[in-house]
């Protein structure tokens, strides 16, 4: 991240931190622009992980996103978030968001590879 793109308690704003619409809008228009590019990665603002037909999903402002995600991993995730809205970060394939991160409003981060 560049440095403005960052705030001092760690919370990508700026540039990285789009509402959830406008990034899968930049997605959409990398993957127009790139018809071999693999996953675009995404951050998005105040997502909610449920559980959802025997998957997961995360309720944003653009919609229903599903996610590529371990129920391990969710359910840590949820512990982390405590079921409320947070920063999102991952890869999004064009049918699936892979989550690799998140960080809550005070600027605590999930990691996938620790669950904590």
């Amino acid at each position: 991240a560049l440095a403005e793109d960052v705030s001092p308690a760690g919370v990508a704003t700026g540039s990285l931190a789009q509402n959830a619409k406008a990034a899968f809008d930049a997605a959409s228009q990398a993957f127009a622009n790139n018809p071999w590019l693999e996953q675009f990665p995404l951050v998005v603002e105040a997502a909610t992980l449920f559980r959802h037909d025997g998957g997961w999903r995360l309720h944003s402002e653009a919609g229903l996103v599903p996610v590529k995600i371990s129920d391990a991993a969710a359910w840590s995730l949820l512990a982390f978030t405590g079921g409320h809205a947070t920063q999102v970060m991952g890869e999004w394939s064009g049918s699936h968001l892979l989550i690799l991160g998140a960080r809550d409003h005070r600027g605590a981060a999930w990691c996938l590879e620790t669950g904590a």
